[in-house]
């Protein structure tokens, strides 16, 4: 019995354990998602093993309803409404499947006629991939022809961005066929007649055209409608007319497209503070308050930019009601525009305060005191500046409406300590500041280091010359037309340079125009990043116009804005 009882015990131990073992390689093969031979990671993108009709197929019927594309495994269609392109458009768009799960065939469904004698491309972009480890079937494209020929001609080349140093997402390349219906305005009411992503190299290949004439574009597509939509996306155009087979490569250059003028709205945005905001960029606005009859308004407009502030007192404007309604008209040359009311919320206060900015101060540079209202007086007889324990005298520079510059020598190796009295400053309505006690410190000269820029084939034209940091952080701007600049006491890191021409000599960046047909000002980006290191001082050249260098792409728009009315002064040399 004892040898019976041990038997059976010993039976059941080895059969749980090798319900265990075979459970665990179960769930190891599971992990290793089909994998079980332990094998390398799959990589291999799915495989076409059939197309109804065939790929590259001619006398297509142009009633077809639906095309089949059978794969070698399970695959999943992500992010096709942003990545499909069908050359020449289709309308309705075609319905694509599968969505929201995995299938091994892909179809798409047409509603509609297609067009006769004409060859077709559906570019899938990134978006058939497989269902396990999601490896994508990259820039697939199913070609068919309903004529008796598949068109055979192409157009290529590369966008550039450069004025940043990557483009915007979902760029296309596109075509519109120059007919008896062409004008320029088509650009913005319809698709494109043929359309290309990017590759990973920012190149386009338009393939399988026909014959003609057309006008070749590219636009980041946003909006996702494979259409210009010129408030959200930038725009390139090549200048002149391109023929379908054409050898040369063309070269597109991305920018900000202006906007037709349009004053948009008015809102408050703070204690006697409201904002204006217009389409446009107009270079000069006149705001007429309509209701009620302000007597103390100042406004703030800077020239091309897109929004201007109107300032008033509140208690003097005797606005005494809680909720005020007030209207304004909005002259720009000759045109005047009546904006919808805004409801003025007289409760809302905010009292004026006053704050020193937080840079990176070096000998050279300017101490700055700045104010959330535009300020009358700075008044330096309530200011102290005292160097370890040391009075200085220093000088009160005006640099903008709500802001001021306390001019005092910055030395290495030292500490400051300024403090603004009640009564220093005052703003429009004549309130005053409370007690500010600010304080900073300056490392050693040997915590910094210096750059020298050599520019080479410099422009004629008078140039913007930035110097921004590895974060795209603009660290010191400089106007002029020297090829030699150094930057002084720079904190050690990484950064490089932006070069905007200022061609028509008019202290303005200038962007494109589509119908006049006028490329933007260039604009030159140094591609690498220089290293700065701590006690160093280090020497560069930039040949402009050397291979990655150009790009005529249009600044963002805290860019122009900072460019606009920019006049150099020596408070922009390092």
């Amino acid at each position: 019995m004892k040898h019976s009882h041990l038997m059976k015990f010993l039976v059941s131990k080895h059969y749980i354990f090798a319900i265990a073992l075979v459970y665990l390689l179960f769930s190891w093969s599971c992990a290793r998602k089909g994998r079980p031979d332990g094998g390398p990671k799959d990589i291999t993108p799915p495989v076409l093993l059939q197309s109804i009709p065939d790929t590259f197929s001619t006398n297509v019927d142009t009633k077809i309803k639906k095309i089949e594309l059978n794969f070698d495994e399970y695959v999943t269609l992500k992010d096709y409404m942003k990545n499909v392109i069908i050359s020449p458009p289709v309308d309705p768009q075609p319905i694509f499947t599968p969505t929201g799960m995995a299938a091994k065939k892909v179809t798409v469904e047409f509603s509609g006629e297609l067009q006769p004698e004409t060859t077709y491309t559906i570019n899938f972009g990134q978006s058939i991939q497989d269902n396990n480890e999601g490896n994508p079937l990259s820039y697939f494209s199913y070609i068919f022809s309903t004529g008796d020929k598949i068109d055979s001609l192409e157009v290529k080349g590369k966008v550039n961005n450069m004025g940043e140093r990557k483009l915007p997402e979902n760029v296309i390349a596109a075509l519109y066929r120059i007919d008896s219906t062409y004008n320029d305005s088509l650009i913005y009411k319809q698709k494109p007649y043929y359309v290309a992503k990017l590759d990973s190299a920012n190149q386009f290949s338009l393939k399988y055209l026909r014959s003609g004439s057309y006008r070749l574009v590219a636009f980041n597509d946003e909006v996702a409608n494979t259409r210009l939509d010129p408030a959200k996306e930038k725009f390139a155009f090549y200048p002149e007319i391109v023929e379908a087979g054409s050898s040369l490569d063309y070269d597109l250059n991305l920018f900000k497209l202006n906007q037709p003028y349009r004053a948009k709205e008015v809102s408050q945005v703070d204690y006697g503070k409201l904002e204006f905001y217009f389409e446009g960029k107009p270079e000069k606005v006149d705001i007429q308050a309509l209701e009620p009859n302000f007597t103390t308004s100042k406004i703030y407009h800077k020239a091309y930019s897109d929004t201007a502030t109107l300032y008033f007192n509140p208690s003097i404007d005797s606005l005494t009601e809680k909720r005020v309604r007030m209207r304004f008209a909005v002259n720009h040359m000759d045109k005047i525009d009546s904006l919808p009311p805004v409801i003025y919320q007289t409760e809302k206060y905010t009292p004026l305060k006053v704050y020193g900015r937080n840079l990176d101060y070096v000998p050279g540079k300017m101490y700055e005191i700045e104010a959330n209202y535009p300020l009358d007086t700075l008044d330096k007889s309530y200011i102290s500046v005292v160097k370890d324990s040391v009075d200085l005298d220093f000088e009160v520079k005006r640099l903008k409406p709500n802001k001021f510059g306390l001019d005092f020598p910055i030395e290495f190796n030292s500490k400051y300590k300024i403090a603004v009295l009640p009564e220093a400053a005052k703003d429009y309505m004549q309130r005053t500041n409370d007690t500010l006690s600010l304080s900073f410190g300056v490392k050693e000269s040997r915590d910094f280091g210096n750059l020298i820029l050599n520019i080479q084939n410099k422009p004629e034209a008078p140039f913007w010359l930035k110097l921004l940091n590895a974060q795209d952080r603009e660290v010191t701007s400089v106007y002029g037309t020297k090829a030699k600049h150094e930057f002084k006491h720079l904190k050690p890191g990484e950064y490089y340079f932006k070069l905007l021409v200022d061609e028509n000599a008019n202290e303005r960046y200038d962007t494109g125009d589509w119908y006049e047909q006028k490329q933007p000002e260039p604009i030159y980006i140094y591609q690498e990043n220089v290293t700065v290191r701590a006690y160093w001082d280090i020497e560069e050249t930039w040949v402009l116009g050397s291979s990655n260098q150009k790009s005529t792409e249009a600044p963002e728009k805290k860019d122009i804005e900072e460019l606009m009315d920019r006049r150099p002064s020596t408070l922009d040399r390092p």
